[in-house]
C-alpha cells in the first residue's frame, strides 16, 4: 500500500479581508509512487470536518490539479489565522488511501472598521466648576495596530473657553476658563 504524499506537510497563503473572489489562492501538490497507473490517480479535496465548516466555505479546491480558491472572504476581526486540513485521496484501489498536508492561512488586514467611542458620553459641568478633567474617552477599533491608529481632532469653543485637543487611541478633557 502506497499513500499519496503532498509535496509540503504544510502550505502557507496570504489572503486580504477583501481579495478577490475566485482568485487562486495556491496549488497544492501530491505524489504517489504506484507501479500501476490506474493507482496512481487521486483526487485533492478539503475533508467534510464539522468543526471547520464555516472555514471550508470561504474556500474551493479543483479536485483534479490541486488549485485552491477563494470562493467568500475571510473577516480578520474573527480570526486572524486560518488552519485547515487538505487530502488527496486514491479512491482506485480496494482501500481507500489519503495523504494528508495542512493549509495555513493569514488573513490580512484591511481598514474596514470605524472606530467606536467605548461608551456614551454625557457629563455634568457644574456651573462655575474650576479646570479639571470631565471626562476621558476611550476609542476601540477592532483592526489591527496598523489600520487601527486613531487619530481625532476637535476643536469646540464660546465665548468663555476653548477646548482643543488631539488625541491617539484616548483622550481626556479639560475645561478651561478664559483663554478665548
Amino acid at each position: 500500500m502506497i499513500f499519496s504524499v503532498f509535496s509540503q506537510s504544510v502550505y502557507f497563503a496570504n489572503i486580504s479581508e477583501q481579495a478577490s473572489l475566485e482568485k487562486e489562492i495556491l496549488r497544492v501538490h501530491a505524489t504517489d509512487n504506484d507501479v500501476n497507473p490506474i493507482n496512481k490517480e487521486f483526487i485533492y479535496r478539503i475533508p467534510p470536518d464539522r468543526s471547520q465548516y464555516e472555514n471550508r466555505q470561504h474556500l474551493r479546491i479543483d479536485a483534479l490539479d490541486g488549485r485552491i480558491y477563494l470562493k467568500k472572504n475571510f473577516d480578520r476581526e474573527k480570526s486572524s489565522t486560518i488552519s485547515l486540513p487538505i487530502e488527496a485521496v486514491n479512491n482506485q484501489s480496494s482501500n481507500m488511501l489519503i495523504g494528508r498536508a495542512v493549509l495555513v492561512i493569514n488573513v490580512l488586514d484591511v481598514n474596514d472598521n470605524y472606530p467606536r467611542f467605548a461608551e456614551d458620553y454625557s457629563p455634568r459641568i457644574p456651573e462655575h466648576s474650576s479646570s479639571r478633567k470631565i471626562l476621558e474617552f476611550k476609542i476601540n477599533d477592532p483592526d489591527d495596530q496598523n489600520n487601527g491608529k486613531n487619530k481625532f481632532q476637535i476643536k469646540l469653543g464660546t465665548k468663555f473657553f476653548l477646548i482643543r485637543f488631539i488625541f491617539f487611541d484616548s483622550f481626556q478633557v479639560k475645561i478651561m476658563f478664559g483663554l478665548k
